[in-house]
Formats: C-alpha cells, structure tokens, sequence
C-alpha cells in the first residue's frame, strides 16, 4: 500500500460510535505501519465530496465508516459520472445500523477484522448499478414505490423524531396512506409488467433494508442486475407476506416478478420517488444501467 488509507466517518452511525471504532482501527493499523488520514461528515454529501477531494489528492484506498448511507456517498465520490475512478479500493467499517453491503459481501464485524481486510483483504470486483439520470450510481438496490415512499417520509419527520422512531412512524404512514403505484417495467428492452405494484427493486446484492433478503439469487459480481416487482398486493395481503422476504422465499408468489438483465427502465404517473442504498433521489420513473466490475472492493 503505497497511500494513507482515507477514513469517510459518519459521526451519527451506530448510535455515535462510528468515530470511536474508527479510532481503533486507526490504532491497528498504525501498529502495522499503514498511515491514515480522516475525514468526518457533518451533513449529507459530505461523504462524496470527501472522497472525491482526497481522490485528487492522490489517495486511492478508502474506508467507509457508518452505515450503507456512508457507503453509498464513498461509492459515488468515486464516480466521475461515466465510472467508477479505476485506481480506487474501498473497504467497509461497518458501524451503522443498516449494514447491507457489509452482508453482500459477507463482512465480518469487529476491529481487527476491519483492520485486516484493509492491510490484507483480496480485491474483489464488483458491479455497479447506475442511474443516469439522477448522475448516481447505487451499490445495493434501486426501488420505487412503496419503499422510497417511507424514504419521503422519514426525512420529513427525522427533525422532530428521534432515532428509528422517525422511521417506524413513516413505514406506518406509508402504509396506511400510500396507494399502489402505476409502472410498466422493461428490462433489457423487453416489456416484463404494467400494472399498479407496491415496489419495483431493481437489486445488485441479495440483502436491502436492513436484512430483507430481496434477491436470493443476486451475486455483486455476476454481471447482471436482480429486478423484482412486488405487484398489485394489497395491504393486509402484504402485510401477511412480507416477512417472507427476509429468508428470501417470497418469489414463489404468483404477485412476485424476478427478471435478470443489463439494464432496466421504470415508466411511473409522475407520484413514486427514487430511493438508492436508502437515500432518497427525484423522480421514480427512471433508466438503470449495469457497470460491470467496475469497483475495487476490499474482502
């Protein structure tokens, strides 16, 4: 390793321990000689920016310390807007709640685990999924409709709930409040449905919000993205299907659609939003684009 190892650090993830683990993986890897440099964020954004600033600056290997909201902000500080910057490695910290990406890709918790991933860890390449026109790319799923939904919601109300609490009562209003919404789905420019769905996921790895296994069969590094739409349910029908999804044995419903492609493009009334990784984007009618083993990923 021939550069400092660049740690992007949510002070908020983990309940306010992010910089505390990063302190001690910090020590560990100063034990084995390998410098550091951090950058700790203040407000949305400042993860990408971050990356990118150090990027310039000649840094190439980055730690993501937080949650799947930090991964997502260093992934797309390594994009330039056509790609992902080719000298670039990332390794993930987990120290957030929702550790999806740290599941995909199988891992481990702990300080010294952490530590040896980043002095030791093989690269593996993995894909990128990306949308051009919100100029973002996404590294666990892209979803419109009922789950964007509680994304809105949630960042209206995080300012005056606290904690998971904003979540809870959003995920509660959505359900409640939020009708069905109208899509027609194509997947490698062949129509797959038009209807009214609850959610249309379009997966790069198997696990999305929070452990829900949305795309068993999905691999980060073999070449296609999992689409899956969630039909026409309604809500006491979901209500009683949707614990499927965490063993991942939802797709046997005849509501279920699982379709693997290239590419993807969302056609919506205008009314659904985007959520990518869990943050929120525009407008839920959308194109998606496969970049193929095109990060550098530390395991």
């Amino acid at each position: 390793m021939t550069d400092d190892v660049v740690g992007i650090v949510n002070p908020a993830a983990g309940n306010g321990r992010a910089q505390q683990i990063w302190h001690r993986v910090e020590r560990e890897l100063h034990r084995r000689g390998i410098g550091t440099r951090t950058r700790v964020t203040r407000r949305p954004g400042d993860g990408s920016s971050m990356t990118r600033e150090a990027l310039d600056a000649g840094h190439t290997t980055f730690a993501a310390v937080g949650g799947d909201g930090t991964v997502h902000e260093v992934v797309n500080g390594l994009f330039n807007g056509t790609e992902i910057d080719g000298r670039s490695r990332l390794a993930v910290v987990p120290a957030g709640t929702g550790m999806d990406f740290a599941r995909n890709i199988r891992a481990k918790r702990g300080v010294r685990a952490a530590a040896e991933r980043i002095v030791r860890g093989q690269e593996q390449r993995v894909d990128v999924g990306l949308v051009p026109a919100e100029g973002r790319v996404f590294i666990n799923f892209m979803e419109t409709g009922l789950g964007a939904a509680v994304v809105a919601r949630e960042a209206r109300l995080s300012d005056s709930w606290p904690g998971r609490a904003s979540f809870l009562v959003a995920a509660l209003g959505a359900a409640v409040r939020e009708d069905n919404l109208p899509v027609r789905v194509r997947v490698d420019g062949e129509t797959i449905y038009g209807g009214t769905a609850v959610s249309v996921v379009v997966a790069n790895g198997r696990y999305f919000a929070g452990g829900m296994k949305i795309a068993p069969m999905a691999r980060m590094d073999d070449g296609v993205l999992d689409v899956l739409i969630l039909g026409d349910f309604r809500r006491l029908e979901l209500a009683t299907q949707i614990w499927k999804i965490y063993p991942g044995v939802h797709l046997a419903h005849e509501k279920v659609i699982h379709v693997r492609g290239a590419s993807a493009e969302i056609e919506t009334d205008g009314t659904g939003r985007l959520d990518l990784d869990g943050e929120l984007g525009g407008n839920g009618s959308c194109l998606v684009r496969l970049l193929p083993r095109a990060l550098r990923v530390l395991v």
